[in-house]
This record gives C-alpha cells, structure tokens and sequence, in this order.
C-alpha cells in the first residue's frame, strides 16, 4: 500500500521509525518534506533553523506551499496514517493541521488510519464521521 503520513511535526523522530516499519512490511510511505527558498530539500533540523529565522512572510509561504506539497502527497497514495500522539497534556491529539489533511484524504476516498484512539476533541464527531480505522500501534492492520 502506498501511504501518507500525517502527524504534528514534533513527533519527527516517531515518524521516522514508523517509516522504516512500514517500509519493512512492504509500504511505500510519503512524509512531510522540508524544503529552503530555493525549493532544495532540507534535514528537519536545516528547516527548523531556517524556519526560526526567516521572515514572516517567507514563512507563510512556506507554509502554504508544504501543505500544498502534503495534499499532493495524499492524492497520490491510497491513504493516510495518522500519528496521533499524546501532545499538550491532550490523549491521541489531532491539531488542525492534520485534521485538513484527514479531510482531504476523507474527500478523496483514501483510506484514513488512526495509529492511536481518536482523541477526545471540540472535533471527536467529525474525526468519528471519517471512518477511521484505528489500528492501536498495530502496523499489520495496515492493508
């Protein structure tokens, strides 16, 4: 299955791993992707330093841009997996950034995976209305 990760991008390192996961089971995974001005890929850790010190306007750019990238990236695959970590003292958290992701997934027919329980949000009925399967951290259920 050819599948998109979503999550808050300060589970990086998590994502990472659940990457290697999946490609060992036979995935081929899509993940955020850090780029400069110039459009060249950077490492997280270029990025957040970049980010840091750029220019408002550069940075909401930016931000328009890598979303962009993201809703191409989950139109191109059969579903997103959604890395829904304790974050903020809230369980499972979903901030807004990846519930736009899950829409767009959900209005592209893609299959929606929740890698924890859904979380207990203002939002909990319209995650529930996706039809997300959640795979509590079972990576096999994946299919």
């Amino acid at each position: 299955m050819k599948i998109t990760l979503c999550l808050s991008i300060k589970f990086h390192q998590e994502m990472l791993n659940i990457k290697t996961q999946l490609i060992n089971l036979g995935h081929h995974v899509e993940t955020v992707e850090f780029r400069d001005e110039n459009n060249v890929e950077l490492s997280f850790e270029k990025y957040q330093k970049l980010f840091l010190n750029a220019s408002e306007e550069w940075r909401q750019t930016e931000k328009t841009n890598a979303m962009k990238r993201h809703f191409e990236k989950i139109a191109n695959t059969d579903g997103v997996l959604v890395l829904n970590y304790d974050k903020n003292g809230i369980a499972n958290y979903i901030g807004a950034n990846t519930l736009i992701e899950m829409g767009v997934a959900m209005s592209l027919n893609k299959k929606i995976f929740l890698y924890n329980d859904i979380p207990d949000l203002d939002y909990t009925d319209e995650i529930s209305g996706m039809n997300s399967i959640v795979i509590h951290t079972n990576l096999t259920l994946i299919n």
